[in-house]
C-alpha cells in the first residue's frame, strides 16, 4: 500500500507479556534517493509508555540519468543466541558497466557459514560475433544454495542481477536471499558450493547469461542456470528516424541438472512471460524437457524428449518419472476485444514410441456474429511393433442472433471434417458433417483388428521376436558388469606400453571381493551348478506378449581347472527396482521393487574344508601361491540363455545375451 512517496510492504502486530510491538518493512522514494527500512519496530509496555525501537536493517539507493549506487545492510543476529548474522548486497551502475555483490556472514558457537557473489555486467571483449559482456562468480561454506526450477529462472537472484531492465531494489535482493518459504541460500554444516557464470552476446541479437553451478555435500551435483533474451531487430536498429519496436522478443530460461548419486540427467527451457512475436500481445509459449537416467537408478537407460509436451491421449499412460510439460510450442494472441488467435505444437520421443501434433483455434465475437474455425494434426507411432495412427480434423461455423429478447433465437452452421489412419496394416475412416448431417466412410482394416493383426504377424516371426527383446535389453557387453572390490593388484611393469587390456588382471586370491550386477532382471543364480537360495519372481514384458519369464544365469568360479568349493566362497545378493515399464506391466505404476540383479561374491579361507587342488591345512601353499590372475578378464563371452516361459506361448523364446564372464583357464604363479 502506497501513500505518497512511502510505500508499505508489510506490517504485523504482536502482543507478548504485556508489551505490544508494531513491525513493519517499508520504503520511501524522495527524488533520486530511495530508502528501505526492514524490520522496523517500536514497542512499548502498555501500562506505562516506554517506546523501543528496533531496525533489522537498511537498504538505500541513489539513481540519477548516469549513475545509480544501491546498497543494504541486514542484521540477522538473534539476540537470545550466541551468534553473528548479516547479510548485505551493494551495486554500482553507470552507463557502461555495473559492479555488484551479495554475501552473507553467519557465526554460531557450532559453525561458521558465509557466501559471497560477485557479477560486473560491461563489455570485455571478444571475437565477432562473440562478445563477453559479463562475468559473475560466487561460493558458500557450509552453505545450501537452492536450485532454481525452470519456472523461477528469471527471480534467480544470481542470474536476474545481470538482466537488462531488471528493478533490484536492495532490500528486496537481500530479503529473497536469505528469507521466505524457499530462501535461495540456507546455512547447513558439510555443505559448500561454488558457480562461476558469464555473459555473452551472440550476433548482436542474443543476451546470454549463463550460470554453472557445483554443490558438494552428501550428494553433489552439477547445474547450468540461464536466461538467453533474443530480439529481432536488434532494439538499436531504426525505422525511419526512429528507434523501432522488436519483431519478435523471446525470453527463454534455461536449468540443466546432473546428479550422479540419483543417476539423473535433466534439462528444461522454457519461454519466459514477455516473449511475443509480430505484437507484445502476441504472446509466446513453449517448454522443452530432455530427462535420461543412468547407474543405478532404477529407470536406467530410460530417456524422454519433449517439446511443447505429450499428445492427449498418452497422458493417461505417461509413467510417473518422464516430467510434466503441459505448455505447448504456440503462441496466444488476443488482436482485439473481437478476436483471438491461438496455436500449439507438440514433440515427444521415448524409447518405445513417439508423437507429434499440432493445432490451431480462431474465434470471432462481435456483436450478435460469432465465428470460429480450429484445426489440429495429430500423430503417433510404436516402435515394436510399427504401428502407427493417425488424426486430423477441421472446424469451421458461424452463428447469428436473429430477434430480441424472448423472441430471439440463433442460426448457426457448422461443417467439420475428420480423417483417422492407422496402420499396418492400412485403414482408416473419413468423417464429414454438415449442419446436424453426419456421414462416415470406412475403409481398409478396422483399428482393432489392425492392432491385433499387426501384433500377431510381428510377434509370429522369431527375427523380429528377437530384435523387439534386445532392442529393450542394455548393450551386449553391459549385460553383466563384473567389478573387483577388492584384491586387484598394480599392474605389472612387464606388461608395458604395449599391454593387451584383454590380458587376465593379477589378484591377491585371498582378498578376491567381486561385484556382478545384471543389466536384466533375474529369477535366481546358479554358482558352479548349486543353488545360491536367491530368487527373484518371473517377470514379463507386456508390450511383447510374454509373461512368466524365468532367466537364470549360470556363473562358475574355477581354479587350477576345478571348481571353487562353495564353502570358500561368501556370496550376498544384490537387489534393486526396476521399471515396470521394461519388466513388468507396462501399465502398471512405479517399479518393480527390491528384484534379484546380481551377486557380491568373496574367497573364504576355511581350514575344515578340502579339496584335491585346494589344500586349507598346506598354508604354505596358499600364502606361497603368489599373485593370481584374476579369473575374468575384459573379454565378453557369449553366452545363450534360454528364458522358457511358464505359460506357453506361441512360438520359442530364446536370447542370446552378452555377457562378462569367468575364464576357465586361472593360471597362477608363485
Amino acid at each position: 500500500k502506497s501513500f505518497g512517496p512511502v510505500t508499505f510492504d508489510r506490517v504485523g502486530v504482536a502482543y507478548k507479556e504485556k508489551h505490544l510491538t508494531i513491525a513493519l518493512d517499508a520504503s520511501m522514494a524522495l527524488g533520486p534517493v530511495g530508502l528501505d527500512l526492514m524490520g522496523l519496530s517500536v514497542s512499548s509496555p502498555l501500562d506505562e509508555m516506554d517506546l523501543k525501537f528496533h531496525l533489522d536493517g537498511l537498504g538505500i539507493n541513489f539513481t540519477s540519468p548516469t549513475l545509480e549506487i544501491a546498497g543494504a545492510l541486514l542484521n540477522l543476529s538473534d539476540p537470545t543466541k550466541d551468534e553473528l548474522n548479516f547479510v548485505g548486497f551493494a551495486m554500482i551502475k553507470a552507463a557502461k558497466f555495473m559492479l555488484a555483490a551479495l554475501g552473507q556472514y553467519k557465526k554460531t558457537p557450532q559453525y561458521t557459514s558465509m557466501f559471497l557473489f560477485g557479477a560486473f555486467d560491461g563489455m570485455i571483449g571478444g571475437v565477432p560475433p562473440v562478445f563477453v559482456t559479463g562475468l559473475s562468480a560466487g561460493f558458500g561454506y557450509n552453505s545450501r544454495l537452492r536450485i532454481p526450477t525452470i519456472d523461477e529462472v528469471s527471480d534467480f537472484p544470481f542470474v536476474s542481477i545481470l538482466l537488462p531492465g531488471k528493478d533490484l531494489r536492495p532490500g528486496q535482493v537481500v530479503e529473497k536471499m536469505i528469507s521466505g518459504e524457499k530462501p535461495w541460500v540456507t546455512d547447513k554444516p558439510g555443505s559448500k558450493w561454488a558457480a562461476l557464470g558469464i555473459k555473452l552476446e551472440l550476433f548482436k541479437l542474443v543476451d546470454a547469461n549463463i550460470l554453472a553451478i557445483v554443490r558438494f555435500g552428501d550428494t553433489p551435483d552439477f547445474s547450468l542456470v540461464g536466461m538467453a533474451v533474443v530480439e529481432f531487430p536488434a532494439k538499436t536498429a531504426k525505422v525511419g528516424s526512429q528507434v523501432g519496436r522488436p519483431f519478435a522478443s523471446i525470453r527463454l530460461g534455461i536449468l540443466a541438472l546432473v546428479r550422479p548419486a540419483e543417476g539423473i540427467v535433466n534439462l528444461r527451457a522454457k519461454m519466459a512471460p514477455g516473449s511475443y512475436i509480430l505484437d507484445p500481445d502476441c504472446n509466446l509459449t513453449g517448454e522443452l524437457a530432455f530427462m535420461t537416467w543412468f547407474g543405478d537408478n532404477p529407470h536406467s537407460g530410460d530417456f524422454v524428449l519433449t517439446v511443447g509436451g505429450y499428445s492427449e491421449a498418452y497422458l493417461a499412460e505417461k509413467p510417473k518419472h518422464y516430467p510434466d510439460i503441459s505448455t505447448r510450442l504456440g503462441f496466444t494472441w488476443n488482436y482485439s476485444d473481437a478476436l483471438h488467435i491461438d496455436g500449439g505444437a507438440y514433440f515427444a520421443m521415448t524409447p518405445k514410441q513417439l508423437m507429434a501434433g499440432y493445432s490451431m483455434n480462431a474465434n470471432f465475437h462481435k456483436g450478435r456474429l460469432a465465428a470460429w474455425f480450429s484445426v489440429s494434426v495429430d500423430f503417433e507411432m510404436e516402435f515394436h511393433p510399427l504401428f502407427f495412427e493417425a488424426h486430423a480434423k477441421a472446424e469451421l461455423g458461424a452463428s447469428y442472433k436473429v430477434g430480441y429478447g424472448k423472441l430471439s433465437y440463433t442460426v448457426s452452421i457448422d461443417i467439420r471434417a475428420d480423417i483417422h489412419l492407422w496402420g499396418t496394416p492400412l485403414g482408416g475412416e473419413v468423417s464429414f458433417s454438415i449442419y446436424k448431417f453426419d456421414y462416415t466412410v470406412p475403409f481398409g482394416t478396422s483399428l482393432e483388428e489392425a492392432r491385433t493383426n499387426n501384433k500377431l504377424e510381428y510377434f509370429h516371426n522369431p527375427s523380429n521376436k528377437k530384435k523387439s527383446f534386445s532392442a529393450l535389453l542394455p548393450d551386449p557387453g553391459q549385460v553383466a558388469k563384473v567389478t573387483p572390490l577388492n584384491g586387484l593388484l598394480p599392474e605389472g611393469e612387464h606388461q608395458g606400453k604395449n599391454h593387451n587390456p584383454n590380458t587376465p588382471k593379477r589378484i591377491s586370491p585371498d582378498l578376491l571381493h567381486l561385484d556382478i550386477k545384471f543389466g536384466i532382471p533375474l529369477s535366481t543364480i546358479n554358482v558352479n551348478g548349486q543353488n545360491t537360495d536367491f530368487s527373484g519372481s518371473n517377470i514379463s514384458i507386456s508390450q511383447l506378449g510374454y509373461d512368466d519369464i524365468k532367466i537364470n544365469p549360470q556363473l562358475s568360479f574355477e581354479r587350477f581347472g576345478s571348481p571353487v568349493l562353495k564353502e570358500h566362497l561368501d556370496i550376498k545378493e544384490v537387489r534393486a527396482n526396476l521399471p515396470n515399464a521394461v519388466w513388468g506391466n507396462a501399465q502398471d505404476a512405479g517399479d518393480l521393487k527390491e528384484h534379484l540383479v546380481g551377486l557380491q561374491i568373496k574367497t573364504v579361507y576355511n581350514k575344515n574344508v578340502s579339496s584335491g587342488t585346494y589344500d586349507p591345512e598346506n598354508s604354505k601353499d596358499i600364502e606361497g601361491m603368489g599373485n593370481c590372475f584374476l579369473p575374468f578378464s575384459d573379454d565378453v563371452l557369449l553366452d545363450e540363455l534360454t528364458a522358457p516361459p511358464a505359460k506357453p506361448v506361441k512360438g520359442s523364446f530364446a536370447a542370446r545375451l552378452m555377457a562378462q564372464g569367468v575364464k576357465k583357464k586361472s593360471p597362477c604363479h608363485g
